[in-house]
């Protein structure tokens, strides 16, 4: 949605599958695209309830989203203490990708991975002796680099089955790595959030001023031909203009001022909408 995802009532907790709204007041890339037809799914490893994502997505245009529970049903598997590997989350988004590319209608599936979690990462059974990670390593690394390999499997297939076509993916990390065993390791070096976009029309380039996530949302979409104003969306500066990015114009430390102090915005964009209202846009 290209904002902040703070709100009084849960800043710093996991309180957000109480809500019966996921930020009501904002037009996000879901709301964009379900008008124009986009039949939209979401998967996810964790129970769909966790931190409010199934309300998130059902309410911004999905019209599925499958949890751990869901996705037992369509790819059976070993699972793991949260819910099931990336594995079974893997096969149950390509059988849906699959059905999207039968019906030939525009589509978005969006994918929630967490094998590389902290503190020591959940690696899927079908990954074991495959990795090259011997045991006297931190598990994480072995489980990282098990979802790394499942990940290039699933778009080096549909690539070759023609899935991809007229289509763009994204693989991005949702937040930087949490306290861990490799954490000493990691901390030697320019630690980033990862953006990676590649499919149709889009030419090599990579973005060298800084960005945050919220420049994401506007970024994804200009990448599907939405014009907009100077490139903004929410608080967001899509990274295919010319136009500077807020925390390149203020610097990190006064970008995460402005956000922190600014309640009235964060009250706003969570109020429920009464019946005759839209959200912003």
């Amino acid at each position: 949605c290209g904002m902040p995802l703070q709100n009084d009532a849960f800043v710093g907790s996991g309180t957000l599958k109480a809500f019966q709204t996921f930020l009501p007041r904002l037009t996000c890339l879901g709301d964009v695209l379900e008008p124009k037809g986009y039949k939209m799914s979401y998967f996810s490893g964790w129970p769909i309830d966790f931190l409010g994502q199934g309300i998130f997505y059902s309410s911004h245009g999905y019209e599925a989203v499958y949890g751990a529970d869901e996705i037992k049903l369509i790819a059976p598997g070993a699972g793991e203490i949260f819910g099931v590997d990336d594995d079974q989350v893997l096969r149950a988004s390509y059988k849906k990708l699959e059905e999207y590319g039968r019906s030939n209608t525009p589509f978005v599936i969006t994918v929630g991975l967490s094998g590389g979690h902290a503190p020591d990462g959940f690696a899927a059974e079908v990954c074991r002796g495959k990795t090259g990670i011997g045991d006297d390593q931190p598990h994480i690394l072995l489980a990282m680099k098990c979802t790394n390999m499942l990940v290039a499997d699933f778009i080096n297939r549909a690539e070759a089955e023609g899935l991809l076509e007229d289509t763009i993916v994204v693989l991005q990390s949702d937040h930087l790595g949490h306290e861990s065993t490799v954490s000493d390791a990691l901390g030697a070096y320019d630690r980033r959030n990862l953006f990676v976009m590649f499919g149709a029309g889009l030419q090599p380039y990579i973005h060298h001023a800084p960005a945050t996530t919220f420049d994401i949302y506007p970024t994804l979409l200009q990448a599907l031909g939405y014009e907009f104003e100077r490139g903004k969306a929410g608080v967001g500066t899509s990274l295919l203009s010319s136009n500077k990015t807020l925390v390149e114009i203020e610097g990190l430390e006064t970008t995460n001022r402005i956000i922190d102090d600014d309640v009235v915005l964060r009250r706003q964009i969570w109020r429920p909408l009464a019946s005759s209202e839209e959200p912003s846009g």
